[in-house]
């Protein structure tokens, strides 16, 4: 649930004379700053993203925890965080594959699928809540690499 403040809360709803109660768990938004998506090898954002690249997604509330992923191949979802691609003006959407997450930071491959589509937007979810679209401008290719 989206509360006002992260953390275990009291929550309750009244109506028609009743009264219901629980316990809850209160999250933030996931938010992705401006500037806040790059290529992971060269950290520059708006050159260098394209289909296949490996980026990295700066922001708050990204994520529960920390976690790299420890499968043979790279998972849609890890500790329930997932990034999704939407096509504009299309009804697209793929999933990226991810590396890493933490509340600060995701590392995702962008698909592989979005070859020839010229900007996309893109939201971190975080369980059932999402961030808000962030337009990403995608290149042919992705000339940047690790040392």
């Amino acid at each position: 649930m989206m509360g006002p403040a992260a953390g275990e809360q009291i929550f309750s709803v009244e109506g028609n004379g009743l009264k219901v109660q629980w316990v809850g768990r209160a999250i933030q938004r996931p938010a992705i700053q401006t500037g806040g998506v790059v290529n992971a090898a060269s950290a520059q954002s708006g050159t260098g993203l394209a289909p296949g690249s490996y980026i990295s997604i700066f922001g708050s509330a990204l994520a529960d925890t920390t976690l790299i992923y420890s499968t043979r191949y790279l998972p849609l979802s890890l500790a329930g965080v997932s990034v999704g691609f939407d096509v504009p003006g299309r009804q697209l959407s793929y999933a990226g594959r991810i590396h890493f997450v933490s509340p600060g930071q995701i590392n995702v491959q962008v698909p592989w699928e979005l070859a020839g589509v010229p900007a996309v937007d893109m939201k971190v979810s975080l369980g059932d809540f999402s961030s808000t679209t962030f337009r990403v401008t995608l290149n042919d290719y992705s000339p940047a690499v690790f040392e």
